[in-house]
């Protein structure tokens, strides 16, 4: 094997990514129930807050014997990361009858979520050849979905004897 050609290569990557948006809402009504009139005032604001953490690894390995004629690498690349979200909201106002009675209420709730855990594992399969000046490469890859796989899910638990 040449000494310019190391066998396995190993690639990583690493993505962050937050997304946030925010909104309010503002609605003033009058309307008439058996002839008294009502005005009703209201305001709506909420907040979503969104992280992500994902780590892709892609370790590959070159053949040193020709496959094809050509130079063969293999590969399995996976994914392992956590996302969080967030979502809060605030309704407030007033249903008022003029010259009588003014009702406020209010309410806030929020709720989050976050999860952690593997990908899908992706197979990969390379044939590079040279001719001269051109190069000429051809590819192969695929999907073994997590469900798939044997591992034991969050859910489960085996003991084997």
């Amino acid at each position: 094997m040449p000494n310019s050609i190391r066998p396995w290569s190993l690639a990583t990557i690493y993505y962050h990514t937050t997304v946030s948006a925010g909104g309010d809402v503002a609605r003033a009504r009058e309307f008439t129930i058996d002839r008294i009139p009502l005005n009703l005032s209201a305001n709506l604001s909420a907040n979503l807050n969104a992280t992500g953490d994902l780590a892709l690894i892609n370790p590959t390995y070159t053949f040193a014997a020709p496959v094809l004629g050509g130079q063969a690498t293999v590969g399995l690349m996976s994914i392992y990361g956590r996302t969080a979200t967030s979502l809060a909201g605030q309704l407030t106002g007033a249903l008022t009858i003029p010259g009588f009675v003014s009702i406020p209420f209010s309410r806030f709730d929020g709720i989050s979520d976050s999860v952690t855990g593997f990908g899908d594992l992706y197979p990969q399969l390379f044939l590079r050849w040279n001719a001269g000046v051109h190069n000429y490469m051809t590819y192969i890859t695929g999907d073994v979905p997590e469900h798939l796989r044997a591992v034991p899910s969050r859910s489960e638990t085996r003991v084997n004897c």
